[in-house]
């Protein structure tokens, strides 16, 4: 009951948390690296991030249904409380299930732009560690190193598929040893870095297959 109270107050106030301020730099910066670093036309890169940002639209969609659903007892009385209550993991375990469902007809396109997704990612996370780091005083060194690391491999070579599944294997390791790492403030369960690290060695294989098979023909 008191944290209700207290988001009833944050209502009123109509206030940005902090975190939310440094999501959105972490996201405008990140757009501007994969600019630079992009050597690729213009106007592929603009389709890139107009595709990202319908991609992320749909997902702050989804995330704020669940959030709807899941604090519905508090929203019947504040309607505006879903702008303020905390949101966790869960809710982000459901709008990604969600998005990917909304977004699996569209795969076709986010195949063509898989190298600016997962860099635009890779930037984010760094980019939120390092300022939540610098501002806030949140997170280990461990997290803002793995995700230098990670952000430094994308960017030297191509084959993101298999780091993504590195870095998740790693996350993974780092989550059994010393408590998962954070993914833009949201902590991760271990098997959310288990899932991903197999999804992306299948994914990794099914390009290759597909390479060989366009060799042959």
């Amino acid at each position: 009951m008191m944290e209700f109270n207290s988001v009833k107050v944050e209502v009123c106030k109509m206030t940005i948390q902090p975190v939310t301020i440094i999501r959105v730099a972490s996201l405008v910066m990140a757009a501007l690296v994969m600019w630079l670093a992009v050597s690729k036309e213009t106007s592929h890169k603009k389709r890139a991030l107009d595709q990202f940002s319908s991609l992320l639209l749909t997902w702050a969609l989804w995330f704020i249904g669940v959030k709807l659903l899941t604090t519905w007892p508090l929203v019947l009385e504040y309607p505006l409380s879903a702008l303020a209550y905390p949101s966790g993991t869960l809710e982000f375990y459901l709008a990604s299930l969600l998005t990917i469902s909304t977004e699996f007809r569209r795969k076709e396109k986010h195949q063509t732009f898989m190298y600016e997704y997962i860099l635009l990612l890779a930037c984010s996370f760094f980019f939120f560690t390092l300022l939540s780091q610098l501002l806030l005083e949140r997170g280990v060194l461990v997290e803002l190193v793995l995700f230098f690391v990670y952000l430094a491999a994308v960017l030297l070579f191509r084959q993101v598929l298999i780091i993504s599944a590195l870095f998740s294997i790693s996350a993974a390791a780092f989550a059994w040893v010393g408590g998962p790492p954070a993914l833009m403030g949201y902590r991760m369960d271990l098997w959310f870095y288990v899932v991903i690290s197999l999804a992306m060695f299948l994914l990794w294989n099914l390009e290759k297959r597909r390479e060989v098979s366009c060799r042959s023909m």
